[in-house]
């Protein structure tokens, strides 16, 4: 009985701590925003990924970032994942953010983050692109 009372609190200690994927950002996000802007989803993906690569790339050493865009365009639509490095073979995604046609000169944009640290950031998506500000 003691054994199985162990593994259940090894289990449950682990699947507290099971780090942030996109998959699961996009189902248990703390915020999501969705807006549309009149501009073409390559110049909205471009500016956005340019925008948080110089934002969080070099930042102050408090946490390690990493910035990924990855952009489809025979489906017309990309995605840029942001996430904090805690070592080696550990990474959570502190930013999602989704990027699609919805006409030949209009994208949908939509953004989802795990904290509320991350919703500072999201706030300045409209900034990084309309005017390719990279300011955090």
């Amino acid at each position: 009985m003691k054994y199985i009372v162990f593994a259940f609190m090894v289990i449950f200690s682990l699947v507290g701590c099971a780090p942030v994927t996109e998959s699961s950002l996009r189902q248990e996000a703390a915020g999501v925003r969705t807006f549309t802007i009149e501009q073409p989803y390559q110049q909205v993906f471009q500016n956005l990924l340019d925008s948080s690569r110089q934002c969080f790339l070099n930042r102050p050493i408090e946490t390690q970032f990493t910035v990924v865009g990855n952009r489809n365009n025979r489906v017309k639509s990309g995605e840029i994942v942001i996430a904090e490095i805690w070592s080696m073979a550990e990474r959570n995604v502190f930013m999602l953010v989704d990027v699609e046609a919805v006409s030949n000169g209009e994208s949908r944009i939509t953004s989802y983050h795990s904290s509320r640290k991350a919703e500072e950031f999201v706030k300045l998506l409209g900034d990084w692109i309309s005017q390719g500000k990279s300011a955090c």
